[in-house]
C-alpha cells in the first residue's frame, strides 16, 4: 500500500515556511504540507469519496421558522440572515466540540441555567428538523471515519504540532483514522524538523527591550525592564502616511547599514485592501521590492454595472444616484470631464440636467433613454437595443464591452419570451448582477524583498527588523464578536458539563494573542509600531489596546501615551529611530497656520476676461453669512456629495414651486377650490416624476399624501389671497437681470403679481413658516426679494414694486408695504419697514472688500451671533469644512 506523509499546519504561510525548511534540508519524497481542509480532501480521494454537497445552510434556512417560540424568531424579524448566521455558527461550534464520539441530545447531560437549557433545546429542535446532521467538513470526516480501512488506497501519516492552534475532536479522530491507530508519526526526523520550524521562539536577545517584550507581553506578572531603541511606537496622520513612513524607514536603514538587505525587513499589516494598495504604490515609487503582498483581488465589472445602473434609472422610482452612476460609466462615448459633470448635475438637480443635456446630440439620446416612461417588456427591450448602439468602441475596454453585450444578449432573449403584463424588473436585474472579476490572488513570495506578513497569518520567515502597520483599535490582536446565542461564561458552563473543548470568544482571543507573540518573535533586532490618528474618513481613531500591555512591560512608563512618539511634533520626531528627514531644504520650524483675514491682491468680483461676476440673490445671501463660502463656491471648491434620494426641505420647496407655476399660470383666471383639490394629486405626481420619483412608490405613499395636503392647503390660501386683492399673475419663473451696487445680478423670480391700482408685488414662495422670515425682514436683513425688485424695476420701468413672501406652511403673506392691501385681510401682514436696509449696508462693505481682494473670515461665534442679530439661518457655514477650520476664535 502507498504511504504518504502529511504535515498539518494552521495556515498557508505556515505551510510556506515548512516547505522552505524542507527544501533547505534536502527535501523528502512523498511529503505533503497543508491545512485541515486539504487533509480532508486528500483523505476523501484516498477512500474514493466525492466531496459531499454543502447543504448545511440551505437546510437550516428551510427549517429556521419550524421551531415554535424559538429564541431567534424576534431577531429574525429584523435581520433574518444575520440571525441565521449566528444560530448556524453556534450549532457548528457545538457539533465540533462534541466530536464523533458524543451525540447532540435534547438536553445537556447535567442541569444548566434555564436560559442555557431553553436555547440548547431550541438549537436541538432546529438541528433535528433540518435533517442535516453536520456541516460539510464534519460530514466529510464522518464519511471517512465510518469507511473500512481496507477501502483506502494509501496510509496517510499525519504530523502536526498540537501547540499551534486548536484541533477539534473531529480533526484528532481523522488523524487517528488515517494513521491506522498510531499515536504519532514513525518518521521522527521529519517530525522533529516540522516541530522546530513551526515553533517560533523569541529570537531577539533577552538583553534588548525587543527580546524582553517578545517573552513577557500579555504576562501580567512579567518582570519589568528598561526600554531601549529596539522598540519604538510612532503615531502618524493616516494609513497612507504609515505606508510612506515604512518605506522611508527601510530606505534610511539600508543607507545607514550597508550589510542589511530588503530581505532583512518585514511589514506586519492588516488584511485590508487600503493598506495593500498603499504599500504597493509607495514601495514601487521607492524602488523597494516586496515579497508576499496580496495582489489586487478583482476589478470592477463595468459591463454589468452599466446595465444594472441603466435598468435602475428606468425602473421607478428612478433614483438620481443610479442615473449619476450610469452617466459615469466608461462605456458611454463621453470624455471623463463631461461624464462627471453630467453625473453631478443629475445628482444635484435632475430637471436642470435634463434641460441642459438636450443641447448635445449624443446626450439627447441618453436623455430620451433615461426619461422616457417604460411600461412594457417590449419598450424595455427597445431601450436596451438603443443603449447597445451607443456603447463606446474604445479598444482599452474590449473585455468590458464583451461582457456588456453578452449580458445584454441574455436580457434581450429573456425579454423577447416574456408574456406577462408587468415588466419583470427583479428578474432582469438579477441577470445584470455584477460579479467579482477575479485576478490572480496568490502573492509572490521571494527571498529578496521586504516580507509582508498579514495580521491573521503566521510569519513565513525570520527577519531582523519588523514594522507593524495599522496598530489601531480592534487589531493586534483582532477582536472577536460576542455570540448573541451564548455568552462566554455560558459556553464555559457547557464545556464543563459535557467535558469538551468549545471554541469560544475568550479562547479565540487567547489564540490571537499567541499568534501575535509568534509574529513579533520573528524579529531579532528591532520592532517599530505605526498607528494612525485618523481614519480614511478623517474620524479620530485610537491605538490598539495592546499598547497598554506593552507599556506594562517596561520600567518608568506611567501610561501608554508615554511610549508614543507623535511625528508631527519636532521634539518627538528627533527621538524616532531611522525616520527619514528631508535635508534638501533648510531646517526650519513647521509653519503654524495663522488664521487671519485674507488679502488676495485681486478684484474678486472681476473675471479673468475683465467682465464682472454676476451675483444671484442666493449668492448675496451667502455673502451676508460667509464671504469665504461664496469664494469657495466661485472656485468650485465646495464638496460635491452624492446622497441617496430623499424628501428634504429643498425638494419639497421645488415641488411646491412647480405645482404653483402650473396652478397659477400667467394671465389665466384663478382656479377655485374645487379645481385646486382636483388637480393637486396629478400635478404633484407629474412634478415628482422628475424631481423626486421615489414619492410615487408604495413605500412613500404617506409622505406623498402629506405633501399633497400641504401644497393643496397653501394653493387654496394663495388663490383666495389673489382673489381678495384682485391680483393678476404677470410673470412666473421668469429669468431677470439687473444691477446691485454696481454689480450685475440675475435670477428667476417666482412670481410677479399686478395690482388693480397699478402697483406690483415681486413674490417669493417659501416652503416654510413665517416666523424666521418675519424676524429677518423686521431686522432689515432680507435681500432676496429686494434683489428681484431691483431686476424688475430695471426691466419694466420704475413703478411701484413691493416685496411679498408667501410662506406655504402657515399660509401667511409678508410684505414690506404699507396701506397697499386691505387692513382686515386675513393671512396678510404689511410690515411697513425697509426689509433690506441693513443687508444692503452690510453688502456694500463686503463687496467693496471683494473688489480690493479682501475676505473677512468668520468667527467661532458666528453660528450663534448671525441668527440672533440678523434673523438669517447661517447654512452657508456648512458649505465646506474649511469655513470652520479657518474661523477666527473669539470669546463668546
Amino acid at each position: 500500500m502507498n504511504k504518504l506523509t502529511f504535515l498539518l499546519v494552521h495556515g498557508k504561510t505556515s505551510a510556506l515556511r515548512v516547505r522552505m525548511s524542507l527544501a533547505q534540508n534536502g527535501g523528502w519524497l512523498g511529503v505533503r504540507v497543508g491545512v485541515t481542509h486539504e487533509l480532508i480532501h486528500m483523505a476523501l480521494d484516498s477512500f474514493l469519496f466525492s466531496p459531499p454537497d454543502d447543504l448545511w445552510m440551505e437546510k437550516l434556512q428551510e427549517a429556521f421558522y419550524s421551531v415554535p417560540k424559538a429564541f431567534w424568531l424576534k431577531s429574525a424579524e429584523v435581520a433574518p440572515q444575520e440571525a441565521l448566521k449566528h444560530v448556524a455558527r453556534t450549532l457548528s461550534v457545538i457539533l465540533e466540540g462534541l466530536g464523533p464520539d458524543n451525540t447532540f441530545t435534547p438536553k445537556p447531560p447535567v442541569p444548566l441555567p434555564d436560559r442555557v437549557n431553553r436555547r440548547w433545546a431550541d438549537l436541538y429542535k432546529l438541528w433535528r428538523n433540518a435533517e442535516c446532521p453536520f456541516p460539510s467538513h464534519l460530514y466529510a470526516i464522518n464519511m471517512i471515519l465510518n469507511a473500512p480501512d481496507s477501502t483506502s488506497l494509501r496510509e496517510i501519516d499525519v504530523i502536526y504540532d498540537p501547540k499551534h492552534g486548536s484541533l477539534s475532536p473531529w480533526d484528532i479522530a481523522l488523524i487517528k483514522k488515517l494513521r491506522r491507530g498510531k499515536k504519532q508519526s514513525v518518521d521522527t526526523a521529519l517530525r522533529d524538523l516540522a516541530e522546530q520550524t513551526l515553533c517560533i521562539a523569541p529570537i531577539a536577545s533577552s538583553n534588548l527591550a525587543l527580546g524582553h517584550l517578545q517573552r513577557t507581553i500579555f504576562d501580567p506578572d512579567g518582570e519589568k525592564r528598561p526600554k531601549d531603541d529596539s522598540v519604538q511606537i510612532l503615531a502618524v496622520r493616516d494609513y497612507q502616511e504609515e505606508a510612506e513612513l515604512a518605506a522611508g524607514i527601510v530606505q534610511t536603514t539600508l543607507k545607514k547599514h550597508a550589510k542589511l538587505r530588503p530581505s532583512d525587513f518585514a511589514l506586519l499589516v492588516p488584511d485590508d485592501i487600503d493598506y495593500s494598495r498603499a504599500l504597493r504604490e509607495v514601495f514601487a515609487l521607492a524602488g523597494i521590492p516586496l515579497a508576499g503582498l496580496m495582489p489586487e483581488r478583482g476589478r470592477r465589472d463595468i459591463g454589468r454595472e452599466t446595465l444594472l445602473h441603466f435598468l435602475l434609472t428606468l425602473k421607478p422610482p428612478h433614483p438620481a444616484m443610479a442615473l449619476g452612476s450610469f452617466l459615469i460609466s466608461p462605456l458611454l462615448p463621453l470624455d471623463d470631464a463631461e461624464r462627471h459633470d453630467l453625473a453631478q448635475l443629475a445628482i444635484d438637480n435632475r430637471p436642470y440636467f435634463l434641460r441642459k443635456a438636450r443641447g448635445n446630440t449624443l446626450l439627447s439620446h441618453v436623455v430620451r433613454l433615461v426619461s422616457a416612461p417604460i411600461e412594457s417588456a417590449k419598450e424595455l427591450l427597445s431601450a436596451l437595443q438603443a443603449l447597445r448602439s451607443m456603447i463606446s468602441d474604445n479598444e482599452s475596454l474590449l473585455e468590458e464591452r464583451e461582457v456588456f453585450h453578452q449580458t445584454a444578449n441574455v436580457i434581450a432573449e429573456f425579454l423577447s419570451t416574456w408574456n406577462g403584463r408587468d415588466i419583470p424588473w427583479e428578474e432582469v436585474m438579477e441577470l445584470t448582477a455584477p460579479v467579482s472579476v477575479e485576478v490572480s490572488v496568490d502573492p509572490e513570495y521571494s527571498q529578496e524583498g521586504v516580507a509582508i506578513f498579514y495580521e491573521g497569518e503566521e510569519p513565513w520567515r525570520l527577519v531582523k527588523r519588523l514594522l507593524i502597520l495599522g496598530f489601531n483599535k480592534d487589531r493586534y490582536p483582532s477582536t472577536h464578536p460576542i455570540s448573541p446565542v451564548f455568552s462566554d461564561d455560558e459556553m464555559a458552563l457547557i464545556e464543563n458539563a459535557l467535558r469538551i473543548d468549545i471554541e469560544r470568544p475568550s479562547r479565540r482571543l487567547e489564540n490571537s494573542r499567541n499568534l501575535f507573540r509568534r509574529q513579533i518573535a520573528a524579529a531579532s533586532e528591532s520592532l517599530t509600531f505605526l498607528f494612525s490618528k485618523r481614519g480614511s474618513d478623517g474620524s479620530e481613531i485610537h491605538p490598539s489596546q495592546t499598547l497598554a500591555y506593552i507599556a506594562r512591560t517596561f520600567e518608568n512608563i506611567k501610561k501608554a501615551d508615554d511610549l508614543t512618539l507623535e511625528l508631527h511634533h519636532p521634539e518627538d520626531r528627533a527621538k524616532a529611530q531611522m525616520v527619514p528627514v528631508n535635508n534638501k531644504r533648510p531646517k526650519q520650524a513647521p509653519r503654524d497656520i495663522e488664521i487671519k483675514n485674507l488679502s488676495l491682491g485681486a478684484n474678486l468680483l472681476s473675471k479673468k476676461d475683465g467682465s464682472i461676476v454676476s451675483l444671484s440673490p442666493s449668492a448675496l445671501d451667502t455673502l451676508l453669512v460667509s464671504p469665504l463660502a461664496w469664494l469657495l463656491g466661485q472656485l468650485c471648491a465646495t464638496p460635491r456629495l452624492w446622497t441617496v434620494d430623499g424628501l428634504d426641505v429643498i425638494t419639497k420647496g421645488s415641488l411646491a414651486h412647480d405645482v404653483f407655476e402650473q396652478l397659477f399660470p400667467v394671465g389665466s383666471s384663478l382656479p377655485n377650490e374645487k379645481t385646486i383639490i382636483k388637480r393637486i394629486p396629478s400635478l404633484v405626481a407629474n412634478m415628482a416624476r422628475s424631481r423626486a420619483p421615489l414619492l410615487l412608490t408604495p413605500e412613500w405613499r404617506l409622505e406623498l399624501a402629506s405633501l399633497e395636503r400641504e401644497i393643496g392647503e397653501a394653493a387654496k390660501a394663495w388663490g383666495k389671497l389673489l382673489k381678495n386683492i384682485g391680483g393678476v399673475i404677470e410673470a412666473s419663473e421668469q429669468s431677470q437681470e439687473g444691477a446691485f451696487l454696481d454689480s450685475p445680478i440675475h435670477g428667476r423670480v417666482d412670481c410677479v403679481v399686478a395690482l388693480p391700482g397699478g402697483g406690483r408685488f415681486v413674490v417669493d414662495y417659501k416652503k416654510s413658516s413665517s416666523g424666521a422670515r418675519r424676524e429677518r425682514m423686521v431686522k432689515g436683513y432680507d435681500i432676496q426679494a429686494h434683489a428681484y425688485r431691483l431686476m424688475l424695476t430695471g426691466t419694466r420701468g420704475k413703478g411701484r414694486v413691493g416685496v411679498m413672501y408667501f410662506t406655504m406652511n402657515d399660509q401667511i403673506a409678508l410684505t414690506d408695504t404699507q396701506g397697499w392691501l386691505p387692513s382686515n385681510l386675513p393671512g396678510v401682514e404689511e410690515l411697513a419697514v425697509d426689509v433690506s436696509k441693513n443687508a444692503v449696508a452690510r453688502l456694500k462693505d463686503i463687496m467693496e472688500d471683494l473688489r480690493k481682494g479682501r475676505i473677512n473670515l468668520n468667527t467661532s461665534a458666528d453660528r450663534k451671533r448671525i441668527p440672533k442679530e440678523t434673523g438669517i439661518q447661517p447654512y452657508a457655514l456648512d458649505a465646506s469644512p474649511l469655513i470652520a477650520r479657518f474661523s477666527i476664535y473669539v470669546e463668546e
